[in-house]
């Protein structure tokens, strides 16, 4: 299964079949299903698609359907996620982009020590009062 590279042409909804429709620059369209259909796809984007090689050889396909079975793409793949990037963005999305704008070298000062404790005491009282 090779990558096909491709920019972001337009973007809609299709709610009533539940599917995200992608148009790309080279006039095929995708149409994305199941986990897919939340992605945060916009105008613009670079997206690779990695395509079934029976799809892949078919030039006459003009939609190409990706869901939790089949194809997949990747957003913006020239930007490198490290796996711990990835698994503290379930944990905090600030701290994680944070991270990845500013280095933070040396010990923590006491800003970054009251921040970890109004997170931690903010994230307390959420559980609680659920």
């Amino acid at each position: 299964m090779d990558l096909q590279r491709y920019v972001v042409k337009s973007v809609h909804n299709d709610e009533e079949n539940g599917a995200k429709i992608i148009e790309l620059d080279d006039g095929k369209k995708l149409e994305l299903k199941q986990y897919w259909y939340g992605s945060l796809i916009e105008v613009g984007d670079l997206i690779a698609v990695g395509i079934d090689d029976k799809l892949k050889d078919d030039e006459n396909t003009t939609t190409i359907s990706i869901d939790t079975t089949k194809n997949f793409i990747v957003l913006n793949p020239d930007q490198l996620i490290t796996s711990t990037e990835l698994s503290n963005a379930g944990y905090c999305h600030r701290k994680t982009w944070l991270n990845s704008r500013f280095q933070f070298y040396g010990e923590s000062n006491y800003a970054m020590l009251l921040g970890t404790l109004m997170h931690s005491l903010f994230q307390v009282q959420l559980v609680v009062n659920n």
